[in-house]
């Protein structure tokens, strides 16, 4: 329609940033915003990052972006982001421990010493069914408290919907279930399943006044971020790959066939996808927040002084050696 100011807004809950897209219904950009996040790591193999903090810059972040929209209406929200790092919650929602990133190694030992009795976790079951079993061990006091347990992306819908839910297609769940119960970890923990495809809930009256997006429009819980990438990629095809930078380099690759590796179902043509996920993008962080010190430019400004950086440098790492 010619006129039409309806619009989408995809939020984006990464690593090292919370980013939210607005576009019109054809796809076109319309509006952007971000905020960087912060990741701890207290010891070697730890890295934690907060809640809190992740709430605060989803809240920002999303009303930034409703307030640079004028006369957009919102159709709908899609969310995504990191996977898997989770959230642990009291049964009034709030968070009762530091989200384990999934850059944290600590659950490596548990997975293999769980892995001799029910069998390989695999990666949802080494980050998320083995951290919870670190966390049951190491600190039975919060474990008593735990009412909800979710990904980074149902957190944030959580955020906006008031509910919790799981990715039956990420969480690979009827795997995760088996292994719940052989564990005795309670599933409910987990709320409704959810596909890429379900209104999981709609913005309340809270997140109204938090975001501004108005209350009612419905939520929808995106692909984890290691199958959108390559679906916004354009994998479609048997032997189609993708290599997507950011703080964790998503590299990708769909398949019918695969033998000794892990793999996820994929919305397209029955087919599968199995992907592999340093974080390089970190090297990238930190050489911003370096170029941000030594210029006393604002960190956000440092990402486009690298941007324009980068566009003149030749190809090659010059020697650069990045060393652990």
């Amino acid at each position: 329609m010619a006129g039409d100011k309806r619009c989408l807004i995809g939020l984006d809950v990464g690593t090292s940033s919370v980013k939210a897209l607005a576009v019109n219904l054809e796809g076109v950009q319309v509006a952007a915003s971000k905020a960087q996040l912060t990741i701890h790591s207290p010891s070697r193999d730890l890295y934690i990052q907060y809640a809190d903090e992740m709430r605060e810059s989803i809240y920002r972040v999303l009303n930034m972006l409703t307030h640079s929209l004028g006369g957009w209406r919102i159709e709908a929200v899609g969310v995504t982001g990191q996977s898997i790092s989770p959230v642990v919650m009291d049964k009034e929602g709030n968070p009762i421990h530091p989200v384990i990133s999934h850059l944290d190694t600590r659950s490596v030992l548990v997975a293999d010493e769980l892995s001799e009795t029910v069998g390989r976790l695999g990666y949802v079951g080494t980050k998320l069914v083995a951290n919870l079993v670190w966390l049951r061990r190491s600190r039975p006091d919060l474990w008593k408290r735990i009412e909800m347990v979710a990904d980074v992306k149902e957190y944030a819908g959580y955020l906006l919907t008031g509910k919790i839910t799981s990715d039956q297609i990420l969480y690979l769940i009827e795997d995760l279930e088996r292994l719940c119960r052989e564990l005795d970890i309670p599933l409910h923990w987990f709320g409704e399943k959810h596909s890429f495809k379900d209104v999981v809930g709609y913005i309340t009256a809270e997140a109204e006044r938090e975001t501004g997006i108005p209350a009612g429009t419905p939520v929808i819980i995106a692909l984890g971020d290691s199958l959108a990438s390559p679906l916004g990629s354009g994998v479609a095809r048997a032997g189609d790959m993708a290599d997507v930078c950011g703080a964790t380099e998503i590299m990708s690759a769909a398949t019918y066939e695969a033998r000794d590796v892990l793999t996820f179902p994929y919305p397209i043509n029955g087919l599968k996808i199995t992907s592999h996920s340093p974080p390089i993008g970190l090297a990238h962080k930190w050489i911003v927040e370096r170029i941000a010190e030594i210029s006393g430019v604002e960190r956000e400004k440092a990402y486009k002084v690298f941007e324009e950086m980068a566009e003149k440098a030749g190809p090659g790492a010059g020697g650069l050696v990045f060393l652990p």
